[in-house]
């Protein structure tokens, strides 16, 4: 019997430990993450859920960093990126249109090709509604067209510093930066307009519908 129990409680153990918990109920200390009961750095599986049930994520952890496939969906059960991380690093990342498309955020070009409005501005230490209207930036290729007045501009791209490079008539015009995914049709960019200056600007993705502007797309 005792050495029925010695087999037995060991196998329970590690069943009761490969369970998926609560991304949530983790505690966070120096960018490594705990888990709530043990407080020892957690290994395993994580998920997360919308309210009514559906999945928002799944992931895992290996001693407290994201390690091996994270997956994100939006509340309508559509997939919305695939992020791989290793000992905490991110690295291939995919990302899906509201049409399940995906997108390899290893091109740069594929990613942004169609059209964006920059709609809020990191001003005085707070997100702001960003003051120009009507500005419509649609990346096409290796041309971007801004509807603001702007000449279009030859751009060229970086795959690796997730970068922007924009050119008026071979002069170096302004350089932007990828800085945060928020999904696919939401980003955080930064603009280096000068040497002194850099704009950090959040930027939707618009939706056309029949050839016409359909406004932003939500997610």
């Amino acid at each position: 019997m005792k050495r029925l129990l010695l087999i037995v409680l060991p196998l329970l153990l590690i069943v009761g430990c490969s369970k998926p918990i609560n991304y949530e109920t983790l505690v966070e200390k120096g960018g490594l993450m705990y888990h709530p009961d043990t407080k020892k750095l957690y290994s395993g599986k994580v998920f997360k859920n919308y309210i009514g049930g559906k999945p928002h994520l799944e992931g895992s952890y290996k001693n407290g960093e994201k390690d091996g496939l994270w997956i994100t969906w939006l509340d309508n059960g559509i997939k919305k990126s695939e992020l791989n991380y290793e000992k905490g690093t991110l690295g291939i990342q995919n990302y899906f249109s509201t049409k399940g498309d995906i997108v390899s955020f290893k091109n740069i070009k594929l990613f942004l090709n169609g059209s964006w409005s920059p709609v809020k501005e990191y001003k005085n230490n707070k997100w702001e509604n960003f003051e120009e209207k009507d500005i419509n930036m649609k990346f096409e290729n290796e041309k971007l067209i801004v509807k603001n007045g702007r000449n279009t501009l030859d751009i060229t791209y970086d795959n690796d510093l997730h970068k922007v490079i924009m050119e008026d008539d071979g002069n170096l015009l302004d350089l932007m930066v990828i800085k945060t995914f928020n999904g696919y049709n939401d980003i955080i960019v930064h603009i280096y307009n000068s040497k002194t200056r850099v704009d950090t600007v959040q930027m939707i993705r618009k939706n056309y519908k029949d050839g016409k502007e359909d406004g932003s797309v939500k997610e």
